[in-house]
């Protein structure tokens, strides 16, 4: 143990990390200070090393936060999904890569202090400040939670997401593959309109306590699901969005929100959110999966049994419904679920989408560009916080603040845009673009590389690549 603590006080002296501050003043349980073999004499008081700066993540944090969600998955006692949902959880500090855990790792990599086990995460895996994600460590698969990412939520938004990713955890239990495919269609205006008719009919069966009303919003619901995807032949991406998002959201709620009515305000709340400048592509599946879970979980059918990658939670309803047909869309009274505002809505999206294609084509034909190319790294990664936009003759717009990590270092773009080319790299304007060592800044991004990485020009743009 002598030796832990020796080696974190150095790891902190070395790098000159600190964490005090306004904003985290948390007091460790455990005070770490340099170890002194008793036999060495005392030093007077004036000549005493200075302490090494606390942890930071504050031991009886984690450890509360950790008794948290093993509460809340106790008291589920395995009723939800006929299994308990107890998994393992490790919170990593992305600066120092100092990691909490809430149980040990196979492979004796982290050292048991108090009620929780420390150590250091792997150099070689990624960790955004924002998004948390699943890694092998020691011998074991991780819900891998970055510090920044819930050291300031409240105990409901902490129970919450980590709900919904412990979920996404036991998913690997039934689910081949995470990688749900292009819904690119969602960015049409026909679909996205569809898409929000067929979730407010979703809402309204089941907010209504009129069983033959019921029946009928379920029926329109799953009729304008089936032109939708006839149209566009996209059942297979749609549905595995559902099955993977869909299903975590809904064990979140189910497991923090007791109350009906709640329920369907909390509905209505993320209804509303696919209004305001959402890019429904990789969105919409979230709050559709889940109300078709809630729907199927009032009905006496054994619905989870069986479900992989390719489950139609949609079918799976209409079956259980014993619905048999549906109807053409002019038999449906579309006014019942707000067509008209959805219609006008949806029609400024289309203008904006259009709006933002021109002025990112203008841009990157016009003035010079940073450049990243998949061949030239290990591994990479996105996380934002903003709008998406899909181009097919463009790619991937991500806007607003964006982190992109790699073997290169770390790219944060801040209210600004990030382009994932359809030809294959990554790209920024870089207007005004200084370089200082291994600081390049620009208006609007600002890129960390790592030492063995620097900017080549590369034709009329830059490019990062590898020294």
């Amino acid at each position: 143990m002598k030796k832990v603590l020796l080696l974190l006080s150095i790891l902190f002296v070395a790098t000159g990390c600190s964490v005090a501050g306004e904003e985290n003043n948390y007091e460790p349980d455990i005070p770490y200070q340099a170890v002194i073999e008793d036999t060495q004499p005392s030093l007077p008081a004036e000549l005493e090393p200075p302490a090494p700066p606390p942890l930071p993540i504050p031991l009886n944090h984690a450890a509360q936060f950790f008794e948290e969600i093993d509460n809340l998955f106790d008291k589920d006692g395995g009723k939800l999904w006929g299994f308990y949902l107890h998994a393992p959880i490790i919170f990593v500090d992305p600066e120092t890569r100092i990691s909490v855990a809430n149980r040990p790792d196979p492979d004796g990599i982290l050292e048991k202090q108090g009620d929780v086990y420390v150590g250091l995460f792997p150099e070689e895996l990624q960790v955004f400040d924002a998004v948390v994600t699943f890694d092998y460590f020691g011998g074991k698969l991780w819900v891998v939670v970055p510090w920044p990412s819930i050291q300031h939520r409240n105990q409901e938004g902490r129970l919450f997401k980590l709900a919904h990713k412990v979920m996404h955890w036991h998913q690997h239990a039934f689910l081949e593959d995470f990688h749900v495919g292009s819904n690119s269609h969602m960015n049409e205006m026909e679909a996205r309109i569809s898409i929000r008719l067929e979730v407010n009919a979703l809402i309204r069966a089941f907010h209504t306590t009129d069983e033959e009303g019921r029946l009928l919003a379920i029926a329109d619901a799953l009729s304008i699901r089936a032109l939708r995807r006839q149209v566009f032949d996209a059942a297979t991406s749609e549905n595995r969005l559902e099955i993977t998002e869909g299903l975590a959201l809904y064990t979140e709620w189910a497991l923090n929100i007791s109350s009906r009515n709640n329920l369907v305000d909390m509905f209505n709340s993320f209804a509303e959110g696919m209004v305001s400048g959402v890019n429904l592509e990789n969105s919409f599946g979230y709050l559709s999966g889940a109300l078709y879970a809630f729907l199927l979980n009032e009905l006496d059918v054994p619905w989870k049994d069986g479900l992989n990658d390719d489950s139609d939670l949609g079918q799976i309803l209409k079956e259980a419904m014993g619905i048999t047909t549906v109807r053409d869309i002019s038999e449906i009274d579309l006014s019942l679920y707000g067509y008209e505002q959805i219609e006008h809505e949806e029609s400024e999206w289309a203008e904006i989408q259009n709006y933002t294609l021109n002025r990112v084509m203008e841009s990157i034909q016009n003035h010079p560009t940073l450049q990243f190319h998949w061949g030239d790294y290990e591994h990479y990664g996105v996380a934002f916080n903003g709008s998406r936009f899909s181009f097919a003759d463009l790619g991937t717009v991500f806007r607003g603040n964006v982190e992109f990590l790699g073997s290169f270092g770390r790219l944060y773009v801040r209210n600004g845009e990030l382009i994932f080319h359809n030809d294959g790299f990554v790209m920024v304007v870089a207007d005004d673009m200084e370089i200082e060592n291994n600081l390049v800044t620009a208006r609007h991004w600002t890129l960390e590389l790592n030492d063995d990485y620097e900017v080549i020009l590369y034709y009329d743009n830059f490019r990062v690549a590898r020294k």
